[in-house]
């Protein structure tokens, strides 16, 4: 019996005019989430959440009714609350079972969560959940929590925090949750772009938005590397970067941004 307010009205209403433009107007089409945070099955978390993965599978499930022709699915991070076992159990067996073509998927910093002081560990846990995925699909299998593939001929990237921060206090588990990326990962990033054609579209995925682009990216951005990263892209105004991480639900507009290191979308 709950009327919910104008507000949330306001909101569907932008949504259904995406979605109306969406299918006149079709450029690509391929399906965005971010941010499932799969909790374990009768847990504390789905007590408070609800079924995450009903929630997930429903949303695959709907994205497909609209739009039965999409190339796939990509997901830009934090999959599971904490880096659980149980947790990726969960969102690896929904997207086996889903009739998405394609999922792809880029690591956040709740991957880290359980694992704040030992990273390595929650990149291994991280990549063979996936690459279960990939094996079961028969594609390429990823290495490193950056990595890339094809989706119909469209180069999709994704970058991957290699760390989680120090805390600053022994229960401060949350002061920080900027992306750690390795020189490394920057040289392997403008290898990737430059085997692009000039002019084809690029899918970047990062969980953590560039600094000063979406509503609180300033505090909740990609931290150190941030100049770095637009300064790469700004050769490639082609590139759409795909974040998540501030939960903001922008539709329509408000939900991109463009300023010359290519197009921004939350």
């Amino acid at each position: 019996g709950y009327n919910p307010p104008a507000a949330i009205n306001k909101v569907q209403t932008a949504i259904d005019e995406v979605i109306k433009s969406a299918k006149t107007k079709e450029l690509y089409n391929i399906q965005l989430m971010s941010d499932v945070h799969m909790s374990p099955r009768n847990s504390a978390e789905e007590g408070a959440y609800g079924d995450t993965q009903k929630a997930f599978t429903d949303a695959m499930n709907f994205a497909l009714e609209l739009f039965p022709d999409t190339k796939g699915l990509i997901v830009a991070g934090d999959i599971t609350n904490f880096g659980r076992e149980t947790e990726y159990a969960r969102y690896v067996e929904a997207i086996q079972n889903s009739g998405m073509p394609f999922v792809f998927t880029a690591i956040g910093n709740h991957e880290y969560n359980d694992y704040w002081d030992d990273p390595l560990t929650a990149q291994k846990n991280f990549l063979t959940n996936i690459n279960k995925y990939y094996e079961h699909k028969g594609f390429p299998t990823a290495d490193k929590v950056y990595y890339d593939t094809y989706i119909e001929n469209t180069h999709v990237i994704a970058l991957g925090s290699e760390g989680a921060p120090a805390r600053t206090g022994p229960d401060d588990k949350w002061s920080d949750t900027k992306a750690t990326i390795s020189d490394a990962q920057l040289k392997w990033f403008e290898s990737k772009l430059a085997e692009t054609n000039p002019g084809e579209p690029i899918f970047v995925i990062l969980h953590q938005p560039l600094e000063n682009t979406h509503w609180l990216s300033d505090e909740w951005g990609v931290g150190e590397k941030d100049a770095e990263l637009k300064a790469i892209l700004s050769n490639y105004p082609q590139a759409v970067i795909i974040s998540g991480h501030v939960h903001n639900g922008y539709v329509g507009d408000k939900a991109y941004f463009n300023d010359g290191y290519g197009v921004c979308l939350d």
